[in-house]
C-alpha cells in the first residue's frame, strides 16, 4: 500500500463521512500531485514531508493538523501564481467540511 494513502486513511479514519467521499478526495489529492507540470510539488515532495513528520512524531501533539497541511498545502499549484496557497487552503476547507473534520 502507498505510504501516502496509508497516511490519508489514518487521517480520515476518525471522520464519519461515507467511503465514496473519502475515496473521491483521495483521488483528487493523488491526481493533483501527479500532474506532469509539477517539477517539485508532487507526490515525492509529500512523501519527503511525511517522512519528516514521522521522524518527529513523538514531539507532535496532534498529527492530524500536519496531515491536513501535508495533503493540501500545494493542492493548487500554478507556477508563478501568488495565490496558490490561498486557493489550496480554500480547497482544504471544502474537503474538511465534506469529510466531517
Amino acid at each position: 500500500m502507498n505510504i501516502l494513502f496509508e497516511a490519508w486513511s489514518d487521517l480520515i479514519s476518525s471522520y464519519e463521512s461515507d467511503i465514496n467521499t473519502k475515496d473521491s478526495w483521495w483521488k483528487k489529492i493523488s491526481q493533483a500531485h501527479s500532474l506532469e507540470k509539477r517539477a517539485y510539488h508532487n507526490e515525492c515532495h509529500l512523501i519527503d514531508l511525511l517522512l519528516q513528520i514521522s521522524e518527529h512524531e513523538k514531539q507532535i501533539k496532534d498529527k492530524r493538523i500536519l496531515y491536513w497541511t501535508l495533503f493540501f498545502h500545494d493542492f493548487v499549484y500554478r507556477a508563478g501564481r501568488l495565490d496558490n496557497e490561498l486557493k489550496s487552503s480554500l480547497v482544504a476547507v471544502t474537503a474538511m467540511g465534506e469529510l466531517g473534520a
